[in-house]
């Protein structure tokens, strides 16, 4: 799956944002399904890291350059 999403990421010029690692397991109800605490962590990172700095216009690519997985954790400043 990673190499599908980052082949169709680069294809399309479109940023890959992944945030699978963002919780740890305790936040999860089961395996796909945030808690209601976990599912308002979320809701605030996805705030901070991704739609704050896209609506103040920075570039998604700048921290999820299209084709790369885990960008911004590897160290582009989330």
């Amino acid at each position: 799956m990673d190499d599908f999403l980052t082949g169709l990421s680069a294809d399309g010029s479109a940023a890959l944002i992944d945030a699978r690692g963002w919780f740890p397991e305790d936040d999860f109800h089961d395996n796909c399904h945030l808690t209601l605490t976990g599912g308002a962590a979320f809701t605030e990172r996805l705030d901070r890291e991704v739609l704050r700095p896209y609506f103040a216009g920075e570039p998604l690519a700048r921290r999820w350059p299209p084709g790369r997985l885990n960008a911004a954790a590897a160290g582009a400043n989330p």
